[in-house]
């Protein structure tokens, strides 16, 4: 019985007129350790036997079935599966490259429960303050029509799951958009931080004013009681020690008491006006911009 599908360790770079140059191509990297991802083909035989006969070979089916059991293997997963379900991808090829008359056909697998499990993933929870959806891409309006007119509610289910459904259409579009919301959370977050800077730093400076009044306090009390020190020192003590002088009980070569000056310098005490109240830090987040309402006026 003549060999219907290769697997893509199978083949070489000469076999394009039955694996087709795709076939052929991938087999050939997959061959020299290339990272290519598992998968086979069906063989040119296999196309012209439908097309002369209008239907597949015997044993293709089971060839295909038989490789495809294979590549779940391989994967880890199972076309269909609703927890972890094996979504593959359908290229069409030829000996020569045709580009755009080829048909190509992506996500084969996908459906209300690969949806479901997609969703059940949550990959947003892997990252600190992500969007909570995960992005189905696929590579044709045609195909996503296809599925609407298969199943109109897949769109509502999709979301209804977090999953969103993107086409070459819209993903650039919904990319940007994410990317914006992004760098809004991003200055919403700096906003955030720069309100916290600010009552941080007037709580520090409340409290270091505080500690200089106190200071500033203390050196006053210093002062007025040096000052009542020396008033009464020379009110009551020196002119008592002064008629030792006079009466010439203290030798000429003995200094004289001299005289002490009370202080009139004290220490500035802060007033209301120098230590404001505490403002209402109000961060806005507009037009890409950090505004502080009043700053103008400041």
């Amino acid at each position: 019985m003549p060999k219907f599908v290769y697997d893509f360790t199978e083949g070489n770079k000469d076999l394009k007129d039955l694996l087709g140059g795709k076939g052929a191509n991938l087999a050939e990297m997959t061959n020299l350790g290339l990272p290519v991802p598992p998968g086979f083909t069906i063989t040119t035989d296999a196309c012209r036997h439908y097309l002369a006969h209008g239907t597949t070979p015997d044993g293709l089916d089971d060839e295909v079935t038989s490789h495809l059991e294979a590549l779940e293997r391989t994967m880890g997963r199972r076309l269909g599966d609703a927890a972890d379900p094996l979504l593959v991808s359908v290229r069409s090829g030829a000996k020569f490259s045709m580009p755009g008359m080829m048909d190509t056909v992506l996500n084969i697998g996908l459906s209300d429960e690969s949806v479901d499990a997609l969703a059940k993933k949550a990959y947003w929870e892997q990252f600190e303050r992500s969007p909570e959806f995960v992005v189905a891409f696929i590579p044709g309006d045609p195909l996503l029509t296809a599925a609407f007119e298969h199943d109109p509610s897949l769109l509502e289910h999709a979301f209804a799951s977090h999953v969103v459904l993107a086409t070459p259409t819209n993903l650039i579009a919904l990319l940007r958009t994410v990317a914006a919301s992004w760098q809004q959370e991003a200055l919403a977050d700096n906003a955030r931080e720069v309100q916290q800077l600010g009552r941080e730093l007037y709580k520090r400076l409340s409290t270091f004013g505080e500690h200089l009044a106190r200071t500033g306090k203390g050196l006053a009390t210093a002062v007025e009681a040096y000052n009542d020190a020396v008033g009464s020192l020379e009110r009551r003590v020196l002119p008592q020690a002064r008629r030792f002088h006079e009466l010439g009980v203290m030798g000429g070569a003995d200094r004289e008491l001299p005289e002490l000056e009370e202080l009139d310098a004290v220490a500035r005490r802060p007033q209301e006006a120098d230590i404001p109240s505490a403002p209402a830090l109000e961060l806005v987040v507009e037009t890409g911009r950090l505004e502080l309402p009043g700053a103008a006026e400041a």
